[in-house]
C-alpha cells in the first residue's frame, strides 16, 4: 500500500484540483528556516520541492517504516533530472504561479543537501528530541481512532515546535468508511475519527495553541471526500 501510494505521485497525468488549495494556503507559507514534515510517507520531497528554496532544512517523520524506507532509497538513488521528468505538471504549476523561482537544477540539489533527519516516528507513543520553526502535517494526524489519540497527536505536534512556531495542517473527512477506506486505516494512512476543521481547532485549543485559523474548500472528484480543512495555529 505504502509503494503503490508513493507510485501514485509518479503517474500524475494531472495535479489534483486540491493541490492547488494547499499550495496556495499551505506550502506558499512555508519561509522559516526548518520544517518538520510529520507523516511525510514516502513522499517527503514532494510537497518540499514548493518550499525547498526558502528554508534551511527540512526533516522527514513517518510512523511507517516502509514508508521510511521507500523515502530513503529514493533520495539515495537521487539522479539530476528526475524533478522535471517526474514531476512535470506539479513542477510547472509551481512556476507558473510564482511558488518557486530558482533551476529545476537548484531545486534538485537543495532537495537532497537540505535533508536533515529521516526518521520512524509514532506520534502516539514516541517523543520529539528536536524543535522546528514550522511543523506540516498533511493528512497525517487524521490516521487516528479517537479523539484521545487525537489530543496526543496534536500535543506532539506542539512539542515538536519552538516557542512562536507554526503549526499546518491539511486533512479531508471522510463520508463513511468504505472498503477503500478500512483498506487504508489497515495501513494506518486513514483513520477511523475523521476530523473535521473544527475538531482541528478544539484540539489545537487544548494543548495550547493560539492564532487558530481554519478553512474548508470543496474537493470534486474524489469518491468519499467532498471537503479539504486546512488548519494553522501558533505555539
Amino acid at each position: 500500500m505504502h509503494k503503490e501510494y508513493a507510485q501514485n505521485v509518479y503517474r500524475e497525468e494531472e495535479m489534483p484540483d486540491y493541490f492547488s488549495d494547499v499550495i496556495e494556503n499551505v506550502i506558499k507559507r512555508i519561509d522559516r528556516p526548518t520544517v518538520c514534515d510529520l507523516g511525510a510517507h514516502a513522499i517527503g520531497h514532494y510537497w518540499a520541492m514548493g518550499y525547498i528554496e526558502r528554508v534551511e532544512s527540512y526533516s522527514c517523520y513517518d510512523l511507517s517504516a516502509e514508508a521510511i524506507s521507500i523515502f530513503r532509497d529514493l533520495m539515495d538513488n537521487w539522479q539530476p533530472g528526475d524533478l522535471m521528468k517526474k514531476h512535470p505538471i506539479y513542477m510547472k504549476y509551481l512556476y507558473e504561479n510564482g511558488v518557486i523561482h530558482e533551476t529545476p537544477e537548484n531545486i534538485e540539489k537543495q532537495l537532497v543537501e537540505k535533508l536533515d533527519v529521516v526518521k520512524v516516528f509514532d506520534f502516539l507513543k514516541d517523543k520529539p528530541d528536536k524543535k522546528y520553526d514550522i511543523v506540516l502535517a498533511n493528512e497525517s494526524l487524521p490516521v487516528v481512532d479517537t479523539y484521545e489519540e487525537f489530543v496526543t497527536a496534536m500535543q506532539t505536534s506542539y512539542d515538536f515546535l519552538k516557542d512562536g512556531g507554526l503549526l499546518l495542517t491539511v486533512s479531508g473527512p471522510f463520508n463513511e468508511e468504505t472498503e477503500d477506506v478500512k483498506r487504508m486505516q489497515s495501513y494506518k494512512i486513514e483513520g477511523s475519527l475523521s476530523p473535521t476543521s473544527e475538531v482541528f481547532s478544539k484540539a489545537m485549543k487544548e494543548v495550547g495553541f493560539k492564532n487558530i485559523e481554519t478553512k474548508t474548500f470543496k474537493v470534486n472528484n474524489f469518491d468519499n471526500y467532498q471537503r479539504l480543512d486546512i488548519c494553522s495555529a501558533v505555539r
